[in-house]
C-alpha cells in the first residue's frame, strides 16, 4: 500500500469515527504535500495500523446538496452518519483500539 492512499485511508475512517484531533488530521493532510516532518502521533499511527492490519479500505463517498456526507454501499448512497451502526463490528474495533 502506498503512503499516499494510507493516508486516505487513515481519514477517511476517522471521518466515520472522528477517532483523531482536528491537530493529527490537519497534520496528514501537511505531511502529505510534505508541509511538515516528523513522526505520526500515537493516534496516528494506531489508526494506520489498524487500517493496514485489516485491509480496510474506503467506500465511496460525496458530500450532498443538503451539505451531509454520504457513503457509496449496497448499491446507494447512505448517510455518513449511519456508518457506525451499519458496520457494529468495525465500530467495536475502533473503540477498542488503544495506542501509546
Amino acid at each position: 500500500m502506498k503512503l499516499n492512499e494510507l493516508i486516505d485511508d487513515i481519514l477517511a475512517l476517522d471521518s466515520f469515527y472522528n477517532y483523531l484531533s482536528w491537530y493529527e488530521r490537519c497534520w496528514l493532510h501537511l505531511f502529505r504535500i510534505d508541509k511538515v516532518e516528523g513522526y505520526a502521533s500515537p493516534r496516528i499511527a494506531t489508526l494506520a495500523n489498524f487500517v493496514h492490519e485489516t485491509g480496510w479500505k474506503a467506500p465511496n463517498r460525496k458530500p450532498g446538496q443538503d451539505k451531509l456526507g454520504y457513503y457509496f454501499e449496497d448499491e446507494q448512497w447512505q448517510d455518513m452518519d449511519d456508518y457506525p451502526k451499519n458496520h457494529p463490528e468495525i465500530t467495536k474495533q475502533i473503540k477498542n483500539l488503544q495506542y501509546e
